[in-house]
């Protein structure tokens, strides 16, 4: 894989809101680049552009997560993959169990989430750094 210089945070949300909350918030560090997709069927067609982190909204209608994580995976077995619920949003149980097996953190979508998302994406972003410094 070729050393990266840029830190790539991709958000699927089919109505962009966070996505573009965190666009103006981050990518206006040089090391952090933000790219928002409104379907999975469009992240699919540009994967080859690998995303360090991925945060998935639960109501994109168009792809599984599963499916998503699998092919994301064949580009960057290291992407983390982030997953927006709405605490409000009844799922069935098949539901919640591909979301907690190929998801590596799972964000309630409240009144919080943009403050712990962006700390989160910090640490992600710290550790990412690190890594091309050493």
């Amino acid at each position: 894989m070729a050393i990266k210089d840029k830190f790539k945070v991709v958000f699927l949300d089919e109505d962009g809101f966070y996505g573009s909350i965190f666009k103006e918030r981050l990518d206006s560090d040089l090391a952090i680049d933000v790219v928002n997709y409104n379907s999975g069927l469009a992240l699919i067609e540009k994967l080859h552009e690998v995303p360090d982190v991925l945060v998935v909204n639960q109501s994109i209608p168009d792809v599984s997560l599963r499916g998503l994580s699998d092919l994301v995976k064949l580009y960057n077995k290291d992407v983390s993959i982030i997953y927006l619920n709405r605490s409000n949003y009844l799922c069935n149980a098949e539901v919640v169990n591909e979301y907690e097996l190929f998801a590596h953190k799972s964000l309630a979508k409240d009144e919080n989430t943009i403050s712990n998302l962006t700390q989160l994406l910090q640490i992600k972003w710290l550790s990412f750094s690190k890594s091309i410094a050493a």
